[in-house]
């Protein structure tokens, strides 16, 4: 606590200006704070909360050992478990909630650069599934991505210009195999919308003279159609690792550091205190204990996995590596103009095996083909079949 103390007492006292000068309780240390500065009192509350959470841990500790029916070595392992269970879940939690936010990255990062305009998810999901590590030695992961929107180009003024209510991928890793290439098993798309709009701002398609923003889209992806493969390049002429996969790799590393230093502590005390817990421990005492320890396991063997998915997901994107899509639905969809209530429905588009069919194989292609393929479908309903494919 004094430690904490005193370093924020220095970076106070660095960012600070003349004021009024105030004592840090606990550190014999003073500091110039800001009269109404957010920080400083964020500061101050933290340094407040550390002191007295230092102050009274010994006296909580002690009500809960004599409230505790377990004594002596009992209560320790007890307690011990039960407090490293509460961090992995931590860990897990976080690193859940980083892969989900790595992957939301990944897919907005191609969006200006290959359909000309934004994406924009509004929630996303992931879990994981052990039935292909079972079978085929692969990692198998879900994500449920719910309100996916592209958003206009300039100088279309609707909110949005294709809009999906849910999208699922069905994602499979090859971690313990020596293959590189992901494999998405299922991509399927539900609820889509699309809006047309005209530059000259009409309220429907009786004429076809001005451009729609569909049209502008598919002409930016026809100039900028990405290559089938990925051209080699020189280790010099590589770009460095992007700050935000840095930022993951070492995230990943300090939790891994974290779990290692927990895992050892448990066998530790498992290992020195088992001949006492089975000699004085209550029946239900060892079941929870054991299936604390378990529950541990199980946990941890959880975040390694979570944690090389994000690797190696991170890893093969950013590389260019293979990506094969296998099955892929759109359906439920619609087509409204901008400037009127006109609506047209939209055929399902459906692939048995999206990359055998179409020929990609590759991020970048593969999210190229399914916003062409989208966007000439809305064109078609709205235009006719002629119309989309001059625009392609």
């Amino acid at each position: 606590a004094v430690l904490a103390q005193a370093i924020l007492a220095q970076a106070i006292s660095a960012q600070s200006c003349n004021g009024s000068s105030v004592t840090l309780p606990g550190a014999p240390i003073s500091a110039a704070l800001k009269p109404a500065g957010l920080w400083n009192l964020l500061a101050q509350a933290l340094v407040l909360a550390v002191t007295v959470s230092a102050r009274m841990l010994p006296t909580w500790v002690e009500r809960v050992q004599d409230i505790s029916p377990l004594h002596g070595k009992d209560n320790e392992l007890f307690w011990t478990i039960g407090g490293l269970l509460v961090f992995v879940f931590v860990v897990w939690h976080l690193l859940v909630r980083n892969l989900g936010a790595l992957l939301a990255r990944l897919l907005t990062e191609m969006d200006r650069k290959f359909i000309g305009t934004d994406i924009t998810i509004g929630s996303l999901k992931t879990g994981l599934g052990l039935s292909y590590l079972i079978e085929q030695r692969d990692v198998g992961f879900k994500v449920d991505l719910r309100d996916v929107i592209i958003l206009n180009p300039y100088p279309y003024k609707g909110e949005y210009m294709v809009k999906a209510r849910r999208v699922l991928l069905d994602v499979a890793v090859p971690i313990f195999r020596g293959e590189r290439a992901l494999t998405i098993n299922r991509v399927h798309v539900s609820r889509l919308t699309g809006m047309i709009e005209y530059k000259s701002g009409r309220a429907c398609c009786l004429s076809l003279a001005s451009e729609s923003n569909v049209e502008s889209m598919l002409t930016f992806m026809q100039q900028g159609k990405p290559s089938e493969a990925p051209k080699e390049e020189d280790d010099e002429d590589k770009d460095p690792v992007p700050k935000e996969g840095r930022g993951v790799t070492c995230f990943i590393a300090v939790m891994f550091a974290g779990l290692a230093a927990t895992l050892s502590v448990a066998a530790y005390l498992v290992y020195r205190e088992w001949d006492g817990l089975v000699a004085h421990g209550s029946i239900w005492h060892k079941v929870l204990v054991v299936l604390g320890f378990c529950l541990l396991a199980l946990l941890t063997f959880e975040i390694v996995l979570i944690a090389a998915l994000a690797l190696k997901v991170s890893s093969n994107i950013r590389k260019g590596m293979p990506v094969a899509v296998g099955q892929l639905d759109i359906a439920d969809g619609q087509c409204n103009f901008y400037s009127s209530g006109l609506t047209f429905e939209l055929s399902d588009i459906h692939y048995d095996n999206f990359s055998e069919q179409v020929g990609s194989y590759y991020a970048d292609d593969i999210t190229w083909t399914i916003v062409q393929s989208v966007a000439k479908s809305i064109l078609g309903a709205v235009a006719g079949s002629n119309v989309a494919q001059r625009a392609m």
